[in-house]
């Protein structure tokens, strides 16, 4: 809770993570070093895990958002997405 410092939740993912996690219209990005995409969606009381995308390689890169597109690096790919 950003007014008051407190823990609201806290949930573990498994796996590990390198790159930073990012936040887009609503929902949390993070990509592990085996290249899953997780998927949250989080609010003042509440944690979901909305989807785990396999992207096939390892990825060490934090995700981007650029020109209303959302990009995915792995080791030899790039992905790009429309972001909403």
């Amino acid at each position: 809770n950003a007014e008051n410092g407190e823990e609201v939740w806290v949930e573990r993912l498994g796996g590990k993570f390198t790159a930073s996690p990012i936040w887009l219209d609503g929902r949390i990005y993070a990509v592990d070093e085996e290249g899953t995409v997780v998927v949250m969606k989080v609010g003042a009381e509440e944690f979901r895990e909305l989807a785990r995308v396999p992207l096939g390689e390892m990825s060490h890169s934090t995700p981007a958002v650029a020109n209303g597109r959302l990009y995915f690096k792995t080791a030899t790919k790039l992905f790009c997405l429309p972001a909403k």
